[in-house]
């Protein structure tokens, strides 16, 4: 990990709410059944709020849907990542 200050006004353009997917692991067998839910147009805190309610027993990751510069979708992961990635 590296730290270093940064000028906030660096920053082109901001997004106030998103799209974040949100993984919901429970454990079946010899790896975890994985079940994903998109939640767009909020803020983290509001996906967040919103896999607490719905874990249950389950574990569970978020992550920020985005799209590179080929337009290829993709994720940034924000909380935990995926539970059966062994690498």
């Amino acid at each position: 990990m590296h730290v270093a200050a940064s000028d906030e006004r660096d920053s082109q353009w901001e997004r106030r709410r998103s799209t974040f997917r949100v993984y919901f692991f429970t454990e079946p067998g010899p790896g975890y059944s994985v079940s994903t839910f998109d939640v767009a147009d909020a803020t983290f805190t509001e996906a967040k709020t919103w896999a607490d309610d719905a874990a249950g027993d389950r574990r569970y990751s978020i992550a920020l849907v985005s799209s590179d510069e080929h337009r290829q979708r993709g994720v940034v992961w924000l909380l935990g990542h995926d539970l059966n990635d062994i690498s």
